[in-house]
């Protein structure tokens, strides 16, 4: 299990306790020799601290044993924290050995406790500079650190460190973000990608990790950096280790890095607990043919080859033992059966033989097809080895012998029983294209004809191959040496082909021969698709399906029902104007094919179409609730006040925001700017969500335009509370505006200010002092109208006058 799980702290933990009940340090050192260096668990590093505490300690009546054994233990702090002291979760270590430092204080000469307070402010100042759960209890302590040896310092210590702990202080909570969503399993487990759980773990560890190489610290070292990256590609591997492009992401990051060696060895051990991944041994191949050495990619060709050949046997075997199985409980049934029905002794007769065979092929047959995916992926994955093992050989080996090499490794993949067409189809490509010989490639083929005839895909590059070579009477014979073998569901594709080849480069008679047979053997495709496709090629399908009032690919012989119509009663392609990821395509739709004649007559006959409201929609829209907003009526209410009344609100968004959407103005544009404007904001006020509760839908130039503005992480500038601004711009008086009822703070629930006990006598002075003219008898200060907020009196003509900003 170890040799499985390397970095999983438990298993450790659990060795170590095992060898300790038995009193066998040494062993439980060698353990620590294996399992420390790769984890990055901090309950295996405190597990370690409390081993070494364990066999050092402190005898305060032996000095010099004692001062050795602080001076072990404080190497094994160091060396801990250099390894794991930039975890999330390191705070712990940090304060253990704070206090282990405080502790030796005052216990030696002047000169050591001097010593011990330089050793202690330079890991205070460490840990603060680190995202750890208890960054602000270090930053407490340091600070009353340094305001104890000297408040004239530490003004300047505090000052230098504050930025760097307010960076820390916000890449906390950030990491607590990421992590509280993140997949961290007491074991990791294969994936299966059977369900959404596994690739939304993966996009979530690629997001942190993304994130940790934006250096959201703004570390200057490179090499703390560096450092801090590394370590949570090594915590992303403990967590994910069968997931191979996290391993593939950590040897790419250390390659660009420059470090060739780390990443090489991150590919081998990815390989180890990942044997069978193309994607890290077709990299390490790359490692090793940019270093020359090519016996180490032969090497990984063959561990993949020996890989999936085993795995085809083993499922074979698990696939035969199946229907052995099954085979024997039919015996048994029928057994049972026969005896029941003729007595003890009795045979069946040749009839029920018969059925018997006949259930036994069905069964097996059922078995096969259930364990056909299996054998596919495997095959395939034995394929893709061979293909590029010959390109390898072909490209790496120098002068004459890459043909002698490329052929060799084409005669093991021909000999394997699980070869794939690809392989074939590779191999003659490579003669054709590099060792340009045409014979030798036609060969190949028709090698490959003898096993693949019936496979439409083989066939069909087969038969591009002639076409390319220019050799029609041999792409003729294929071709009906195709039509004749298999069913023509199968061979469409294949069909397609010929046909518009005799179409661009035969003659009338036989485009005219070909479009007959292709009709009668294919009486449901439309006899205008077939002549449209025929002379909409290179590209220019659409200058022919405009008529149709359809798209279609020529290559494929695939329709689209995809009107070319602005609204065409698609609902879905509208709804689908909410995906940020669609609008640059609905916008390049609109620009290109939505102005022909037919885009005028379905956008006259459709223009409002959208999903019927239901009963509760219809509800709202009683109560004077626009579709695109809050009715006019109630425009001055906030969306909390309608809440609390229990009224309607506005239109949300799925992630909470609320939209607003107004009618577009009328344009004194031309009709066709008015034309491409009214595309762009097609009028569809709301669609339903999977509720049935209406949604507001944005015109798609304002989603264009929100897909292209940045995201709010990449904001750099200084973050303002909206309510403390909101509060400023609501209690703040332009020059030259009179009081009224309805005051700022009378607004906002602010209390009034306490009257003054002289009456309103000294306010008069005041305004006669200070060049301010005396407020409306409703609002002065001590009499019975208005109470005062604060707004009593203000300068003459909005000058400075006395008071200054008013305050309540």
């Amino acid at each position: 299990m170890l040799s499985i799980y390397l970095v999983q702290a438990r298993q450790w933990i659990s060795y170590c306790d095992l060898e300790l009940s038995h009193g066998l340090f040494d062993h439980v050192q060698d353990i620590f020799i294996r399992c420390l260096r790769p984890s990055t668990s901090i309950q295996l590093w405190k597990f370690y601290l409390d081993f070494v505490r364990r066999r050092n300690p402190i005898d305060l009546a032996q000095p010099e044993a004692a001062k050795q054994a602080r001076a072990t233990i404080a190497k094994s702090f160091e060396f801990a924290l250099q390894h794991v002291g930039q975890d999330r979760e390191a705070g712990s270590l940090w304060s253990e050995y704070l206090e282990f430092l405080k502790e030796g204080s005052g216990r030696g000469s002047q000169w050591e406790d001097q010593q011990r307070m330089d050793a202690l402010r330079k890991v205070l100042q460490g840990a603060v500079q680190i995202p750890v759960e208890n960054v602000e209890q270090i930053w407490q302590e340091y600070s009353a650190f340094e305001n104890n040896l000297s408040k004239l310092t530490a003004k300047k210590f505090l000052a230098e460190l504050s930025p760097a702990y307010m960076t820390a202080r916000k890449a906390l909570r950030e990491l607590r973000a990421h992590f509280g969503r993140l997949a961290t399993p007491a074991l990791p487990h294969q994936p299966d990608w059977s369900t959404p759980s596994d690739r939304s773990d993966l996009e979530l560890w690629k997001a942190y990790l993304k994130w940790e190489e934006s250096n959201p610290l703004d570390l200057e070292d490179p090499n703390l950096l560096h450092a801090r990256v590394g370590f949570a590609y090594k915590k992303a591997l403990a967590n994910m280790r069968f997931f191979s492009e996290i391993w593939y992401l950590a040897s790419d990051y250390h390659t660009r890095l420059g470090k060739t060696d780390e990443a090489k060895t991150l590919l081998e051990n990815g390989l180890k607990a990942n044997p069978g991944s193309l994607l890290l041994a077709y990299k390490l191949v790359e490692v090793d043919e940019g270093h020359n050495n090519l016996d180490a990619c032969y090497r990984v060709y063959e561990g993949l080859l020996e890989h999936f050949h085993r795995l085809l046997t083993q499922t074979v075997e698990e696939t035969n033992e199946l229907v052995a199985q099954a085979w024997n409980r039919l015996d048994e049934e029928f057994d049972n059966k026969v005896r029941r029905e003729n007595g003890a002794g009795e045979e069946d007769d040749d009839d029920s033989r018969q059925k018997r065979v006949q259930e036994k092929d069905e069964i097996k047959k059922r078995i096969e097809n259930q364990r056909e995916a299996i054998l596919e992926t495997h095959k395939k994955a034995v394929a893709s080895v061979w293909v590029n093992q010959m390109t390898f050989a072909r490209r790496a080996t120098p002068g004459n012998e890459a043909v002698k090499q490329f052929r060799s490794v084409f005669s093991k993949a021909r000999k394997s029983p699980y070869v794939t067409w690809q392989v074939v189809d590779a191999s003659a490509r490579i003669e054709y294209f590099w060792n340009n010989a045409a014979q030798v490639a036609g060969n190949i083929f028709e090698f490959g004809m003898k096993s693949f005839s019936a496979d439409p895909d083989y066939v069909l590059r087969y038969l591009d191959f002639l076409i390319m070579t220019n050799n029609p009477n041999n792409a003729r014979a294929l071709f009906e040496r195709t039509v004749a073998l298999v069913e023509p569901s199968k061979a469409r594709a294949v069909w397609d082909r010929m046909a518009q080849y005799e179409y661009e480069y035969g003659d009338h008679l036989a485009a005219q021969k070909i479009a007959k047979r292709f009709a009668e053997t294919f009486p449901e495709v439309s006899v205008t698709e077939t002549f449209a496709r025929r002379y909409g090629q290179h590209g220019l399908e659409a200058a022919v399906a405009r008529e149709l009032g359809t798209t279609f690919s020529s290559a494929s012989g695939e329709r689209k029902d995809e009107f070319l119509s602005v609204g065409g009663g698609r609902a879905t392609k509208r709804e689908a104007s909410i995906d940020v990821s669609h609008a640059a395509v609905d916008q390049r739709e609109a620009s290109v094919d939505r102005h022909d004649y037919a885009s005028k007559r379905h956008k006259a006959a459709h223009q409002d179409e959208s999903p019927q409201p239901t009963a509760a929609h219809e509800e709202r829209t009683a109560t004077g609730l626009r579709p695109w907003g809050r009715s006019g009526s109630n425009r001055a209410q906030t969306p909390d006040s309608e809440a609390a009344r229990g009224g309607p609100s506005r239109p949300r968004l799925p992630d909470g925001d609320i939209v607003r959407r107004r009618p577009p103005p009328k344009s004194t544009a031309s009709p066709a700017i008015d034309d491409a404007t009214s595309t762009l904001n097609r009028p569809v006020p709301y669609k339903l969500d999977a509720h049935g509760d209406a949604i507001a839908v944005l015109p798609d130039a304002v989603v264009f335009f929100l897909s292209i503005l940045p995201h709010a992480s990449t904001f750099t500038g200084p973050f303002i509370n909206p309510a403390t601004m909101v509060d400023v711009i609501a209690t703040t008086m332009l020059p030259g505006t009179a009081p009224g009822p309805g005051l700022p703070g009378e607004r906002l629930g602010i209390p009034p200010r306490p009257r003054d006990e002289g009456g309103n006598g000294g306010a008069r002075r005041g305004a006669k002092r200070g060049g301010m003219r005396q407020a409306s008898p409703s609002h002065q200060q001590g009499g019975r109208g208005e109470p005062d907020y604060g707004y009593g009196a203000r300068p003459v003509g909005g000058g400075g006058g006395g008071g200054g900003r008013p305050r309540y």
